[in-house]
């Protein structure tokens, strides 16, 4: 956790592990990496959609917080920015799904449920003002050609609505 030094009020506080001001942006990176079933971490820990939240609620608070300590008479916030190059594709369940180790509970040949999944960015987008989305399209320029052209395009939204697209 980030700690605003102030020297001047309270000497116990060491300048080599805590910042005289607080920083004016918290960024995180590539969250989605986590949560992915390649990671042993998430293997073992069933993530859910909430846990993805949680982390960027957690930081969100944070970034708050750091935004109250005066920072010599300026008034600025520390912003908040959320990189995830795979969030448009990460799906994570609701809830976990309870696991019934009694042989009598469940019909015979019934079937496992599933837990129902939800696409991450539609919940996380709720908690930042604005978004950039970026998209990378790939086109076939011939059909016996090996090269293709890429088509990329910048979308801003604020709060769902658009503001402006730039294609490249």
């Amino acid at each position: 956790m980030f700690h605003a030094a102030d020297p001047s009020n309270d000497p116990s506080w060491s300048t080599k592990t805590t910042f005289p001001t607080p920083p004016s942006l918290i960024v995180l990176h590539e969250l989605s990496s986590y949560f992915t079933s390649g990671t042993e971490a998430a293997a073992s820990s069933q993530p859910t959609l909430s846990s993805y939240l949680d982390l960027v609620v957690n930081a969100l608070a944070a970034a708050s917080s750091l935004s109250k300590h005066p920072s010599n008479g300026t008034s600025t916030g520390v912003s908040l920015a959320l990189f995830d190059s795979g969030m448009d594709t990460l799906r994570l369940p609701i809830l976990k799904v309870p696991r019934l180790s009694h042989p009598h509970i469940g019909a015979p040949g019934e079937e496992s449920d599933e837990p129902r999944v939800e696409a991450v960015y539609q919940f996380v987008r709720k908690y930042f003002e604005f978004i950039l989305e970026f998209t990378l399209e790939h086109h076939d320029e011939a059909p016996q050609s090996s090269t293709t052209s890429a088509r990329k395009s910048v979308r801003l939204l604020q709060k769902d609505r658009f503001i402006s697209e730039m294609i490249m």
